[in-house]
């Protein structure tokens, strides 16, 4: 069932791109096309300032700061019922 759907699936790719191909390029009409420059807004810009915080926070940590810690494994074995 899946080879099937491939196959067709193949053809119809085949049969767009022979419709592009043989196109013709004289009935096509000329677009105007204007670029729009979006600043980001003040919460954008808050947001990254956070998260680059962190970011610097993390990659500057000092480890050395570091106390060694022990910890105990506890076994929580199923109470009698």
């Amino acid at each position: 069932l899946s080879l099937l759907s491939d196959v067709l699936a193949e053809k119809a790719h085949q049969e767009h791109l022979a419709g592009i191909e043989h196109s013709q390029r004289s009935k096509l009409k000329r677009t105007a096309t204007t670029e729009k420059i979006v600043l980001p807004s003040s919460e954008d810009i808050a947001t990254e300032k956070t998260h680059l915080n962190l970011c610097q926070g993390i990659e500057g940590f000092d480890k050395s700061r570091m106390q060694h810690a022990e910890t105990a494994e506890k076994i929580a074995l199923p109470g009698k019922e």
